[in-house]
């Protein structure tokens, strides 16, 4: 991990504001700071804040998909299924291959929760669920299935989920739980 004082803005950051960073207000540092790959080493996620900028080694290429406002950075790479999560935070960060159960279908993409779990809601022929994983292959359910609608999503705030359905799809045709399953469902 490198240190460097910011002395104003660099190539990198007016870059970077004209689309490739997102600044993150974090509630923990009460500051804010603006998150983009660096140009010369695409493996590295810098982050710059009014007391300097510091990087992520990645270990990996990936692109920046999106910031939870607790500080998880994720991005997707080049080897389909597989993710970045980088803890902005502590100043690490972790691949995790996305692996649904056999017969599953993702109904959204994966997307990080304020510890750094995966989160993501899949379907088979029968039930949805919103899922939780902290490794992208032991799945644990959130809540009751999800029914009555071709979508599904969720926003998360420690460990708080808002689940919302949708029912405008042109892929895939809306479902029923087995009969007398309770769920969630399109109100």
């Amino acid at each position: 991990m490198s240190t460097a004082r910011s002395l104003g803005p660099s190539p990198a950051r007016t870059r970077a504001i004209s689309g490739t960073a997102q600044v993150l207000s974090s509630s923990c540092c009460f500051t804010n700071r603006l998150v983009y790959l660096d140009d010369v080493d695409p493996t590295q996620l810098v982050i710059e804040g009014p007391g300097g900028s510091t990087t992520i080694n990645l270990g990996e290429e990936g692109d920046l998909i999106e910031i939870h406002p607790a500080g998880q950075a994720l991005l997707e790479t080049a080897v389909k299924g597989r993710v970045l999560v980088a803890d902005l935070n502590a100043h690490t960060a972790r691949a995790i291959t996305v692996q649904l159960p056999p017969g599953w279908t993702e109904m959204t993409h994966a997307r990080s929760t304020s510890d750094g779990r995966l989160y993501l809601a899949m379907r088979d022929s029968a039930v949805g669920y919103l899922e939780v994983s902290s490794d992208g292959l032991s799945w644990t359910p959130v809540g009751l299935p999800i029914g009555e609608v071709f979508g599904a999503a969720a926003r998360e705030s420690n460990g708080t989920f808002y689940l919302y359905g949708d029912i405008n799809s042109f892929t895939i045709p809306p479902w029923d739980p087995p009969s007398g399953a309770a769920r969630a469902r399109r109100c």
